[in-house]
């Protein structure tokens, strides 16, 4: 063989060599992954509740305490602690406020408190928000989840619930001994029992609720019970929402105050999960390090997600609206598909999948290096041959 062909054999076999389309694919099973739900949490979190126990304690606070500049409680982040928040004994103006906490006990507690609003915080405990002893505080657009009472209020009146998210709890909202309570515009749904007025709570108003797939794992429907006096169930022209209306005039509430409301509407949800954080295609090396992806979705009424490696079901978990973790610790060579699917409690489905490329580990840990290497040995080699025929033809 002369040196010209030589040279273009040696070239080819270095393309060849090199090329991760050379290795053949293996059969593929679902690979072994550790999946995480995880909140974003914010800058600072601290395992010690927050005491204040009279008005002197809030004036450490930014505002002033009035209605029109309360004092603000701000991005506080609890974990593990027994309680929260705790507030006692106060009557300035004062606003808790975008803090996350997730506690052994209550989140966040008022006893004996005027003039307290619990607004856009993430809350998961034995209890979400409890308040007692208290008038004129506001609970408001919350998300709480897996408690076994979501708010609950007693001895207190003249408050309000509002524009809140609860679930998976035991109880969604409990008024016990709680009298001119307005309940309205909240998302109450997958607890063991969405809605409850003790015996000793009355004159409480409930209207623009949307409530259901409460007491599933119960096998039957409970959205609501009334064993109080003289609460209403609508505003006088506006009702609430119901998974399970069957479209009558009344909804008639379960409980000893033969209660109903007088103006329901079924409650239908026909929009899909939106996935609001996705991973890009990626490509990675065989025996690397563990990959990460991360998907988020948003949804007013989130059940579970799914995930499917090359379409085969992987994993099957609840969901309530978390970042959804997925690692994939251990693949085979080639081009998978990952596909994240979450759906919501009336079976609506949002989905993304991404590509990932899993190239051969060749010489130890640097596969992509080598295959530069790979490629510039073998333009290399050519260039030689373009100069031997060049040469070979002076």
């Amino acid at each position: 063989m002369d040196v010209f062909r030589l040279l273009v054999v040696i070239a080819a076999s270095l393309v060849l060599a090199c090329s991760p389309g050379a290795i053949a694919l293996q059969s593929l099973g679902c690979p072994s992954n550790t999946v995480a739900m995880t909140h974003h949490a914010a800058q600072h979190t601290s395992s010690l509740m927050l005491s204040i126990d009279d008005d002197t304690d809030l004036a450490s606070f930014p505002g002033s305490g009035t209605a029109e500049d309360p004092y603000v409680i701000s991005g506080i982040i609890i974990a593990g602690s027994d309680l929260g928040i705790s507030v006692a004994n106060t009557r300035r103006h004062f606003i808790i406020r975008n803090c996350s906490m997730s506690t052994i006990q209550t989140s966040v507690r008022f006893s004996n408190v005027t003039n307290g609003v619990v607004e856009a915080c993430n809350l998961t405990g034995s209890t979400g928000v409890a308040i007692q002893l208290s008038q004129n505080c506001s609970v408001t657009r919350n998300r709480i989840v897996e408690c076994t009472y979501g708010i609950q209020i007693g001895y207190s009146y003249q408050c309000i619930v509002k524009y809140n998210s609860i679930s998976r709890s035991g109880f969604g909202i409990v008024l016990e001994t709680a009298s001119e309570i307005t309940v309205h515009s909240n998302d109450v749904f997958a607890n063991q029992r969405g809605l409850y007025a003790a015996d000793t709570s009355h004159d409480n108003t409930f209207f623009l609720n949307s409530i259901g797939w409460n007491g599933e794992s119960l096998l039957t429907h409970d959205d609501a019970y009334d064993d109080g006096e003289s609460n209403q169930w609508d505003n006088g022209t506006v009702g609430n929402e119901w998974e399970d209306h069957d479209g009558s005039d009344d909804y008639w509430i379960r409980g000893d105050a033969n209660a109903r409301d007088r103006f329901p509407n079924r409650l239908v949800d026909d929009t899909p999960p939106v996935v609001t954080l996705f991973p890009d295609d990626i490509v990675v090396e065989e025996g690397g390090p563990n990959v990460q992806l991360q998907w988020r979705g948003s949804d007013r009424f989130p059940r579970e997600y799914v995930i499917l490696f090359d379409l085969e079901p992987c994993l099957r978990e609840p969901w309530s609206g978390e970042t959804v973790t997925f690692i994939v610790s251990e693949s085979v060579i080639g081009e998978h598909n990952v596909t994240v699917m979450f759906l919501d409690f009336a079976y609506n489905a949002g989905s993304h999948s991404i590509r990932v490329t899993i190239l051969p580990r060749l010489f130890g840990s640097g596969t992509v290096l080598v295959l530069h290497a790979c490629i510039m040995s073998a333009l290399s080699v050519l260039g030689l041959v373009v100069l031997v025929k060049l040469l070979g033809g002076t």
